[in-house]
């Protein structure tokens, strides 16, 4: 008897043991990606980074604007700058600019000028123009497109010009295409 009542309270220790150790929970892990979206005009390497693309300095700035002088005409000077995109939104997507040519307060011949985006036809900006710099598809995650060009002034246009302080401001766009 003893041994029957010692074999029960192994069993019901052992059985209550086993149920104890079923015990289950859940954990829920959640985030949330925001859109990002960034463009910038620079001079110098192609991000491939969100710390590459943070640490660009903008060029053509309203203190710092892109100059030309007068050895840049005579020499058909072109400047070279590269536009860069940045977006984690899956999408096709091109870099719209609308520029027009420089003027002067005061003049009235303004100056033209050509932009050269690499791989594809150069426009002359001769009045105000609308035209994409570069497209392209972002395929998922965080993705990053460049795409050199060139900006090089109307050696007679400068010619034709009056005396004044020439300038004029592009308004440059990423949108989906």
């Amino acid at each position: 008897m003893k041994k029957l009542s010692l074999l029960l309270a192994i069993l019901l220790i052992v059985s209550f043991g086993v149920s104890a150790a079923d015990a289950n929970t859940t954990l829920n892990i959640a985030t949330e990606v925001a859109d990002q979206f960034g463009l910038v005009i620079h001079t110098g390497n192609a991000p491939t980074s969100l710390s590459d693309f943070n640490g660009l300095t903008s060029a053509g700035t309203a203190v710092d604007p892109i100059a030309f002088d007068d050895t840049d005409i005579t020499n058909e000077s072109t400047r070279t700058l590269t536009v860069s995109a940045m977006t984690n939104k899956t999408s096709a997507y091109k870099v719209s600019v609308t520029a027009e040519p420089l003027s002067a307060t005061g003049q009235t011949t303004p100056i033209g000028y050509t932009v050269s985006p690499a791989s594809s036809s150069a426009i002359v900006v001769d009045e105000e123009k609308t035209f994409d710099l570069m497209t392209f598809n972002a395929t998922g995650g965080l993705f990053f497109s460049s795409k050199d060009f060139g900006i090089t002034l109307s050696a007679s246009d400068w010619e034709n010009a009056g005396a004044g302080e020439y300038s004029t401001q592009w308004t440059v766009s990423l949108v989906t295409n």
